[in-house]
């Protein structure tokens, strides 16, 4: 699909102090993407050339109804999160302290930041700017993909057993939210390593007791390298992913007809391997949890200086400019109302992940289409399964 950002050769930052543009309402901080590095580049060479090793204002953003926020990157790719978490709370300060000189109210963490710095809790903010996970946001994403992945291959919940991997915070947030707005699945499967047996036995509790689930379930026990040989055996499965390791999924023995919405980074499975198998067999589909589709186009404007003729796009473009991640969304839903949607850090409470669900249906955001790494999946690959 054609870039349709605008592209400019001045500082945002500039911009904005100078009247040019319009200030932001909120900020995301995200990093490098790893794939960048893929043609042989040498990240240090990249952090130093292009960032000068400080956080980076790469565009604003303008979403049709909500408002305009800045993403700002830091000078680190995504393999090096969790690498010298003192030098990343340093990184991070000065992220906030850039984004309230051009306004924003609010800034979120995108990707794997909430887990490298204890869900936000480690970070000191000394700024008036609020700071959060944006997890509640990604939560209700997760379960609008799950709507939107069933809607589009014909299956329901109340005929399909639900595998839940990874029963993080992020993980156990979905299976709630799930359980609280959508159809009751048959049956039900929580898979973690054996440290986190007793959260699921509670967790068990919680929604038998809470949220009235009735049907059958299991507690599934991982090594932390693979899944139990149960998941591949399971028919019409429909596959939660939300681990922080990744390709512990064997993609040449799911059962026909498994279903894996991912939110896990890196992801569940081996992207190469399941294009290989959607693209030959048509029987399975995996898509991605955390993007929206917005009901208009977002607008997008990045700094691409002159000197940067010919280097890798350190923003790069969505695959349709309809389609914008909830965890860079949410600061702007925090931004435009404090009392409704208070900034998260730490665990997410069930009410907070279906104010923040409603708020995006009354929006008119959808899951998005079947897609995997900014490529979207076929219609062949999900209309047959």
């Amino acid at each position: 699909m054609k870039d349709t950002r605008v592209r400019t050769e001045k500082s945002i930052v500039y911009e904005i102090l100078s009247g040019e543009i319009e200030g932001v309402a909120g900020a995301a901080i995200g990093y490098l993407d790893d794939a960048m590095l893929e043609g042989g580049l040498d990240s240090d060479v990249i952090k130093k050339k292009y960032l000068e090793n400080l956080p980076f204002i790469g565009g604003v953003l303008e979403v049709a109804g909500v408002g305009r926020l800045a993403t700002i990157i830091l000078p680190r790719f995504q393999s090096e999160v969790f690498e010298d978490q003192e030098q990343l709370l340093l990184e991070i300060d000065k992220a906030i302290r850039l984004s309230a000189k051009i306004g924003a109210k609010c800034v979120s963490l995108t990707g794997l930041i909430p887990s490298a710095t204890s869900h936000g809790e480690a970070i000191k903010n000394k700024t008036k700017t609020f700071v959060t996970t944006g997890h509640a946001t990604t939560t209700a994403c997760i379960v609008l993909n799950v709507r939107k992945t069933l809607e589009v291959t014909s299956k329901t919940l109340e005929t399909s057993t639900l595998i839940a991997i990874g029963l993080g915070s992020i993980g156990t947030a979905a299976i709630r939210l799930c359980l609280s707005v959508l159809p009751h699945p048959t049956d039900l499967v929580f898979i973690d390593v054996k440290s986190k047996k007793s959260d699921l036995e509670c967790l068990v509790q919680e929604v038998q007791e809470r949220l009235n689930y009735s049907g059958s379930f299991k507690i599934l026990i991982s090594d932390g390298k693979t899944v139990p040989n149960d998941v591949y055996s399971t028919r019409n499965a429909v596959i939660l992913g939300a681990t922080n390791v990744g390709g512990i999924l064997d993609t040449n023995r799911l059962h026909p007809g498994t279903v894996i919405i991912d939110d896990s980074a890196p992801h569940l499975f081996n992207p190469s391997q399941m294009w290989d198998r959607m693209g030959k067999t048509h029987d399975v589909l995996a898509t991605e949890a955390g993007p929206l589709t917005l009901p208009t186009l977002r607008e997008e404007r990045i700094f691409t200086p002159t000197r940067w003729v010919g280097s890798p796009d350190l923003l790069p473009p969505p695959p349709d400019p309809s389609i914008i991640m909830g965890c860079t969304l949410s600061c702007l839903l925090t931004a435009n109302s404090f009392e409704k949607f208070p900034p998260q850090l730490g665990t997410v409470r069930l009410e907070e992940s279906v104010a923040h669900y409603e708020k995006l249906l009354e929006l008119g955001c959808t899951g998005c289409m079947p897609n995997i790494d900014d490529v979207m999946v076929g219609e062949e690959c999900w209309n047959r399964i």
